[in-house]
């Protein structure tokens, strides 16, 4: 399908890239001027005091002070072991986008911004232009920055992805490893569909494998428990994320079709396919039959669907985990793509996973190396297990927290998750040890599973995807089993290949931040329309001629090469 050597040139310029940035980390920058860069590990670089002031975003339902939590308490100690004396002030965000902004405009910068999405339009404006961002650039190399310097080295692609176009290395990113139980957690397709068995046997049906049987489907468990009933409910656009996967697109996921994708090799906008009258068709039937509920484009929230399915009230419902059904998990099974409108392969975006603009800093920190030393950790193993999970039990240098330890089933827990003072351990880990999942590396954690490194088969470049095997899905447990149904029935279908964040020159940024601003919000507001019946159907193509109107043709020809290089590289073409 792919041209090899073409991929294998790609990877080569990434890795001259990286190798000129060591070369380079001690010598002359032409845009920001010279750089000295020292080795903060062999000796201290200053016995002086340090603050490091951080901005960081926090999960929602969290309570307490952001100063509190375990890891950035953890990193005075850690410091002290290299003979520092820091001070670590954290600042929780509220709008994280809004104070991102704000930081930027006002040129007042913490030192670092931690799982602070940055955007690559906003990095070129403020980090290129004004050289407000720290380059870390200099920093890569084995002496300062040796853990993402090594993850950069195995994956040149995603250290191309985080370079701007003149050669600064802005932001850094959330690395999320395959393990082979992967589920569908950070991926940019919804796979995230499960059907009662109960209710099909209850009504003599197996698992639809076509658009017909689909709403059969739906039509007997309406029947089955009577027409008031709503069959059908999801959070976050489960359902809609999962109909352009089989309508044939992946490697990008957007309500209504809206941003670039991949089908048949090339990148579209599914919004502007013959597919989109599909969905449409296949949305406006669900709609008016009664089969998801009326308030489904307006206000519908995620909770109260999930109090829908905690009820039994649902046939299939769309989440990213079984967790609200309660006792009744295993009456879920997790639905496969249904090839549609003529598609014949359909593909999920998961396996080994990254996104960029995680972790940045101000170009105006005191001590570079020092801060990079921290940032660097968290993408080491040691750093990464421990800002996920925090000391064992009985062995907190710092005495402040009980610790982990490992249950009868050989998975991690915690004695206040155990006791019901927290619900789970995501609950007790974002309140009491680190503040967001999309800092550095998701660690790769062997508890219950067997270690061993099972393969991966990308479904659509065909190279292999080492992954180990962290947990033992057959031990009886909601979250068990959903990864479990999850991964057997995707598995597949599953690739590493994705349209991932793209530098744009300013004029382009510029270009492309109104046209998606207008383009996104028409598209929205008429395709509600047509789904609901207050435009009609037959006017799809007027539509498609208003869409024309307002550029959309200039929106997608930027994204188209700007992605170039990227899909000759998966492609050859």
């Amino acid at each position: 399908m792919k041209k090899t050597f073409v991929r294998v040139l790609v990877l080569m310029l990434a890795c001259v890239m990286l190798l000129g940035m060591m070369a380079g980390c001690t010598g002359e920058d032409d845009r920001r001027g010279p750089v000295n860069v020292r080795d903060p590990y062999t000796e201290p670089i200053t016995t002086d005091p340090i603050t490091i002031t951080i901005m960081t975003k926090r999960h929602a339902g969290t309570t307490n002070d952001a100063e509190d939590l375990w890891f950035f308490k953890y990193m005075e100690y850690w410091y002290a072991q290299y003979g520092y004396n820091v001070t670590i002030n954290v600042t929780q965000a509220g709008d994280p986008t809004e104070q991102t902004l704000l930081l930027l405009g006002s040129d007042s910068l913490p030192d670092i911004m931690w799982g602070m999405t940055l955007s690559e339009a906003t990095a070129t404006a403020y980090g290129v232009e004004d050289n407000l961002i720290l380059d870390w650039a200099p920093y890569l190399n084995e002496m300062v920055m040796p853990n993402i310097y090594k993850r950069f080295q195995d994956d040149p692609a995603m250290l191309a992805e985080s370079t701007a176009p003149d050669g600064a290395v802005l932001t850094l990113p959330y690395i999320a490893p395959a393990m082979w139980h992967s589920s569908p957690h950070n991926v940019q397709d919804g796979s995230g569909l499960f059907v009662r068995q109960s209710w099909l046997d209850a009504c003599n049906l197996d698992m639809p494998t076509t658009e017909k049987e689909f709403f059969d489907m739906l039509r007997a468990f309406k029947k089955l428990k009577g027409p008031s009933s709503v069959p059908l409910a999801d959070t976050d656009m489960m359902l809609e994320y999962y109909l352009w996967t089989c309508l044939g697109y992946y490697g990008g996921a957007s309500k209504y079709g809206t941003s670039p994708a991949i089908k048949d090799g090339k990148v579209v906008l599914p919004c502007m396919t013959e597919d989109y009258r599909t969905y449409i068709k296949f949305m406006n039937t669900l709609f008016t039959e009664g089969l998801i509920d009326s308030r489904y484009f307006s206000t519908l929230s995620s909770s109260a669907v999930q109090a829908m399915a905690a009820s039994g009230k649902l046939g299939v419902f769309g989440d990213w985990t079984l967790g609200a059904v309660g006792k009744d998990y295993k009456d879920y099974v997790a639905l496969p793509p249904i090839p549609m409108g003529g598609n014949d392969d359909c593909y999920l975006t998961r396996l080994s996973w990254y996104t960029t603009g995680s972790v940045w800093a101000s170009s105006k920190t005191e001590y570079p190396e020092v801060v990079a030393m921290m940032i660097d950790f968290i993408y080491s193993d040691e750093g990464a297990f421990l800002y996920r999970y925090g000391p064992k039990q009985g062995e907190d240098p710092l005495n402040l927290l009980d610790g982990w330890y490992y249950d009868k089933n050989g998975d991690i827990t915690y004695t206040e998750v155990e006791n019901g003072t927290y619900a789970n351990i995501q609950d007790y880990q974002r309140q009491l040890i680190y503040p967001i999942d999309t800092a550095g590396v998701r660690p790769v954690v062997v508890t219950s599973g067997s270690g061993e490194t099972l393969t991966y088969k990308d479904a659509v470049t065909g190279e292999d995807i080492s992954a180990k095997v962290t947990l033992d899905l057959n031990i009886d447990n909601a979250d068990n089993y959903w990864h479990k149904t999850s991964s057997e029935t995707w598995r597949p279908y599953a690739t590493s290949v994705k349209l991932g964040s793209v530098w744009l020159s300013e004029d382009e940024n510029v270009e492309i931040t109104d046209l998606r601003a207008v383009l996104n919000n028409y598209i929205a507001s008429e395709s509600a329309k047509f789904i609901t019946g207050r435009r009609p159907m037959s006017e799809i193509d007027e539509f498609w001629d208003e869409l024309e109107q307002m550029d959309i043709d200039r929106y997608l020809e930027i994204y188209v090469n700007a992605y170039a290089p990227y899909m000759e590289s998966v492609f050859g073409k």
